[in-house]
C-alpha cells in the first residue's frame, strides 16, 4: 500500500470568515422530499454502478488525472457558531464530528494518512477548508452533513459532486457564471467515481435487509452542485449528506451509536474501494 509508515491526523486553524455551503433548510429537489426509495431502486442503482459506468468510460483506472490515494480530507461540516442543521436530539454539527473522527479512526487503522479540516467545536470557514484541500495532492476529500427540510417527511441520504460546466446548482435555473470553469470541474470524473464508492456503501451498509442493523434509508441519489467546498478544491471532492434531522424518525437513526459507526465503515470501505480502483492503473 501507498501510505505514510506511520499513520497521522493533521489538525488546522480555524477562520473568522464564513460562507454558507447550503442553506439550512435546503432541499435540492423538491419532488425527492417523500419517501421513493424502493428495494427495485437501490438494484438498479447498484448494476448501474457496477456494470454500466465501466462501459460508459467511468472506471476510475481510465481517469487519466486520478491520483493514487495517499491523504483522506475528513471534513467535518459546521462547527463553533455555526450549528448547521438543528435536529430535536442534537445538531449537526455533532454528528459531523462523531462521524469524521470515527472514519479517522478506521481509515488510520488501515494505515491511510488523515487531514481532518477540525477535531473539535470550532468554527472553521468555508474558504479555508477549500485551502487545506488544497494544500495536498495523492488525496480526496469527503464533506459530511447531514440534511434539514421545511418538509418534516423528507428523509433519505445524498451525494453531490460539482456540476459540470453549463450545469447549474440543484434546484436553480441555469446562471452566466456556470458556463465558467472552476478548479472542482478538472477532477469531475474522479469526483463521480469517489461519489459513486461512498453512496453505494452508505446504501449497502444501511439499508441492507441481512444487516442487523437495517436503518431502511431512502436513496436520493447522486447530485451535481455548486457548494463553495466543490467549487474551489482542485483534488476528487465530494459533499455526503447522511439524512434529514428535521425527521424525528430519521434524526433518531442518527443519533443511535449504530448508525454512526455503520456510516463510518462505510465511508472508510469506499476509500477502499476507490483507492483499489484507482491503484490498478
Amino acid at each position: 500500500m501507498d501510505t505514510a509508515s506511520c499513520p497521522q491526523t493533521e489538525n488546522v486553524p480555524e477562520s473568522n470568515r464564513h460562507i454558507d455551503a447550503k442553506p439550512r433548510n435546503f432541499v435540492p429537489n423538491p419532488m425527492n422530499t417523500k419517501s421513493k426509495s424502493t428495494a427495485l431502486q437501490r438494484l438498479s442503482w447498484f448494476l448501474i454502478a457496477v456494470f454500466a459506468l465501466p462501459y460508459l468510460g467511468f472506471r476510475p483506472e481510465s481517469i487519466g488525472n486520478a491520483d493514487r490515494v495517499q491523504k483522506v480530507i475528513i471534513d467535518a461540516g459546521h462547527g463553533g457558531k455555526d450549528p448547521g442543521s438543528l435536529g430535536p436530539y442534537d445538531n449537526e454539527k455533532v454528528y459531523t464530528l462523531k462521524i469524521a473522527r470515527l472514519v479517522r479512526d478506521i481509515l488510520q487503522s488501515k494505515g491511510y494518512r488523515v487531514v481532518m479540516t477540525r477535531d473539535s467545536d470550532v468554527f472553521v470557514s468555508l474558504a479555508n477548508r477549500v485551502n487545506i484541500a488544497n494544500k495536498y495532492k495523492n488525496a480526496i476529500f469527503i464533506s459530511i452533513h447531514f440534511n434539514s427540510s421545511d418538509n418534516a417527511g423528507a428523509s433519505g441520504i445524498e451525494t453531490f459532486t460539482i456540476s459540470p460546466v453549463g450545469v447549474p446548482h440543484m434546484g436553480r435555473g441555469v446562471r452566466a457564471g456556470d458556463f465558467q470553469t472552476v478548479p472542482g470541474n478538472v477532477m469531475d470524473s474522479a469526483s463521480i467515481m469517489l461519489a459513486t464508492a461512498v453512496h453505494s456503501r452508505s446504501l449497502l451498509y444501511l439499508s441492507n435487509d441481512r444487516s442487523r442493523n437495517n436503518f431502511r434509508m431512502n436513496d436520493r441519489g447522486i447530485k451535481r452542485a455548486r457548494f463553495d467546498v466543490l467549487t474551489g478544491i482542485k483534488i476528487p471532492a465530494i459533499l455526503f449528506e447522511g439524512g434529514f434531522l428535521s425527521n424525528r424518525v430519521e434524526a433518531r437513526k442518527v443519533h443511535t451509536p449504530a448508525y454512526q459507526q455503520a456510516l463510518a465503515d462505510a465511508i472508510a470501505r469506499a476509500v477502499d474501494v476507490y483507492r483499489t480502483s484507482i491503484t490498478r492503473r
